[in-house]
């Protein structure tokens, strides 16, 4: 199965979000944290982003960004690159922080960014951490509602605060309200409509852009190979729905060794389904790149395994995968 599509052009919208390895922790201090928001300096300064809305949770962020070029690739390499450089040289650790390559989804700006304001500010009122957005530091939500007044110059508030009403005051007050709607009722969680995990969007602009790809617009777009849109998975997706299937728990899949079907069928699947390479794999099962490519090799020979694979395919197809 191909990878997801990194779909990029000028003035592009995109929700990024990237999780710790092994959902392990990225930021153990203020510091870290403080670090990381740095890094928004240089996305604007050096490679013209320009940031509307983050979220920095203990082992993963969110962030709603627009670059006006088409460079979100190097804008995330240099954010999760810089970061990881930091985190290892402060912690003293080497490896990989993140799980794989970062998750970015196109966003249709019009229809869905009010949306992902919200979710993306209430995400720490979800995960129990404060009872209010405003009580929590790391997040653009204070920004929005004027309790931070001195804006840095990579952070663009004006375009959602401005739908709320010309006088900044007043637009302050409502925005406020409709961040509230969310802790007083249910709301709809905007990515249940993300189309192939890559678009979130109408109709419409999910036709625009698979335009785009087909070359019938603008040609700046930058596309790998591939001119289909297809669904990736994380190696967590993979872990959860086989450990399932199995009855089992997800560190028996990683620490049995030769011979266990399902760790077997979660290297395979992993190899086939995500972006991370034969070497990060290695690493994550902890074994050798050797004896994870001819594990993966010898398993692809198996005829016997294929029903099993189809089955559990057929269940990360139907799982709705948390964004």
């Amino acid at each position: 199965m191909a990878r997801p599509l990194r779909i990029e052009f000028e003035n592009a919208f995109y929700h990024v979000m990237a999780r710790g390895n092994e959902r392990k922790d990225i930021f153990r201090s203020i510091g870290d944290r403080k670090h990381f928001v740095s890094l928004f300096s240089d996305v604007y300064l050096r490679y013209k982003g320009m940031v509307y809305v983050y979220t920095l949770m203990n082992n993963h962020y969110h962030i709603l960004l627009e670059t006006k070029e088409a460079n979100l690739s190097r804008i995330m390499h240099h954010i999760n690159v810089s970061y990881t450089v930091y985190y290892n040289k402060k912690y003293e650790r080497s490896g990989h922080l993140f799980q794989g390559r970062y998750k970015a989804l196109l966003i249709d700006k019009e229809n869905y960014l009010l949306e992902l304001s919200r979710y993306i500010h209430l995400n720490p009122v979800r995960a129990g951490i404060v009872e209010k957005p405003e009580d929590y530091r790391w997040s653009s939500y204070r920004y929005y509602t004027g309790q931070v007044q001195n804006l840095p110059e990579w952070l663009n508030i004006d375009w959602v605060v401005e739908r709320f009403g010309k006088d900044r005051v007043s637009a302050f007050r409502e925005y406020r309200k409709f961040i509230d709607e969310g802790l007083c009722k249910k709301i709809r969680n905007p990515f249940d409509n993300v189309f192939a995990n890559t678009i979130l969007g109408s109709n419409d602009f999910v036709e625009r852009i698979k335009e785009r790809i087909k070359g019938n617009f603008e040609r700046d777009i930058e596309v790998p190979a591939t001119k289909s849109l297809v669904v990736s998975y994380t190696i967590d997706d993979i872990l959860d729905i086989v450990s399932n299937y199995f009855n089992i728990e997800v560190m028996e899949i990683k620490k049995r060794k030769r011979g266990f079907l399902p760790r077997k069928i979660a290297m395979y699947l992993a190899r086939r389904l995500t972006d991370l390479s034969l070497r990060e794999l290695a690493d994550y099962f902890g074994t050798s790149y050797t004896a994870i490519s001819k594990a993966i090799q010898r398993f692809e020979e198996n005829e016997t395994t294929k029903k099993e694979i189809e089955k559990i395919v057929k269940k990360l197809e139907m799982s709705n995968v948390k964004t």
